[in-house]
């Protein structure tokens, strides 16, 4: 059962919601106070299921309506990871808050960390090991078991503020887990199949796996540090470049990012990194994905996908006109996958090109708590243009 908000929050903006008519309507209903609230309420205190500090998430087949407790570092640590960028907004009591949920959550890394010593993270616990909770069938299995992975490490070096030597020690093991080090990739387009760019897995023997997504997350770690770029990341960045260039981040963005697989996700991610961190690479790719975020957003996307794209093209620079909701949003009910596990994307081409257009291998992942923080980005973000 997916833990809901308490009913003194909902009955705090209830009512006006009942009447926005528009995407800023809607998140002007919230305060910020009301959002915070919202979060610090959905972080466990270890009486259920989840260890105090995290947030619970749930993953759900997409060929079913059950929902499994997941408890994961992704999601725990990308809502502070994503809180962080805007405390300066924060008034104290806020702020403290904030520093409530930090301290509590970051106790829980050493359960996600390499058992073997290596100073990267998993998905899942490793100490113990807990792949696929509560899964009466793949968490009995060792051979589904999966390996550290960038996308989750990068974060976590954030989030703690890794120091140098830890940092230099993590650039020299992602170097063993570029494309052609040791093994090929072999599930992408020819056109991308020579750079030397990284994988998603630190798996030994782990496929090569490209996901943009996951590329521009580890491309923000090393210039969150500001380090300074070796081969594979110039090699990194000149795929992304390429990607984009061409369209194919969006044409076949369930393709090239696997473990995001949608279009608004994939803008999201380039957007956020691009705004941030500013790569001059990437820099005259702005003009391209602004445009490209204004045509999303006139298909006919769920509120939690007009969030996104409208908080990435505030990110780039550009208020965005305002949207128009055809219908009311639950806001207790909109469950949007911001991860999806492809079980399809270590194939070999072309079933991984067949398997990605569906959903038949793929299992989302939700989390309550991070859906409001998303509307609370939203909402800072819109502070910079009033």
């Amino acid at each position: 059962m997916i833990k809901k908000i308490s009913l003194s929050l909902l009955l705090s903006v209830c009512i006006t919601l009942l009447t926005a008519q528009t995407l800023q309507e809607y998140v002007h209903c919230f305060s910020t106070d009301s959002l915070i609230d919202l979060i610090v309420e959905q972080q466990s205190t270890g009486t259920d299921y989840f260890d105090e500090g995290m947030f619970p998430s749930y993953r759900q087949h997409t060929m079913s309506n059950k929902f499994w407790k997941d408890e994961n570092l992704f999601f725990s640590q990308i809502i502070l990871f994503t809180l962080g960028n805007y405390i300066e907004y924060f008034d104290e009591r806020q702020d403290s808050l904030y520093n409530s949920m930090r301290i509590k959550m970051i106790k829980n890394y050493p359960k996600f960390k390499n058992p073997d010593g290596r100073n990267t993270y998993n998905f899942w616990k490793t100490n113990p090991s807990d792949h696929f909770p509560n899964s009466p069938f793949f968490s009995k299995h060792r051979k589904f078991k999966i390996p550290d992975d960038m996308d989750d490490t990068s974060i976590a070096f954030m989030i703690l503020d890794a120091d140098s030597i830890a940092l230099q020690e993590l650039k020299q093991e992602m170097i063993k887990h570029t494309n052609q080090y040791k093994l090929q990739v072999k599930n992408i387009f020819k056109r991308y199949r020579n750079y030397q760019a990284y994988s998603t897995w630190f798996g030994e023997n782990m496929p090569i796996e490209f996901d943009i997504c996951v590329l521009a997350n580890i491309l923000y770690m090393v210039h969150y540090f500001d380090l300074e770029l070796n081969h594979y990341d110039r090699e990194s960045l000149d795929m992304l470049e390429a990607m984009i260039k061409s369209g194919d981040h969006l044409k076949y963005s369930e393709y090239l990012s696997p473990n995001y697989k949608s279009n608004t996700l994939v803008l999201y991610h380039l957007g956020r990194f691009i705004a941030d961190c500013k790569p001059a690479q990437l820099m005259p790719c702005i003009p391209q994905l602004k445009a490209e975020i204004k045509q999303e957003m006139k298909k006919n996307k769920s509120f939690m996908e007009l969030v996104l794209l409208s908080s990435t093209l505030m990110k780039l620079g550009e208020q965005p006109e305002e949207y128009i909701l055809h219908k009311r949003i639950d806001y207790n009910e909109e469950f949007y996958p911001f991860y999806v596990a492809n079980m399809a994307s270590m194939m070999t081409d072309p079933l991984k090109r067949w398997f990605a257009k569906t959903d038949l291998f793929s299992i989302n992942y939700v989390c309550p708590a991070y859906n409001y923080v998303m509307i609370l980005e939203n909402k800072m973000l819109r502070l910079k243009f009033e």
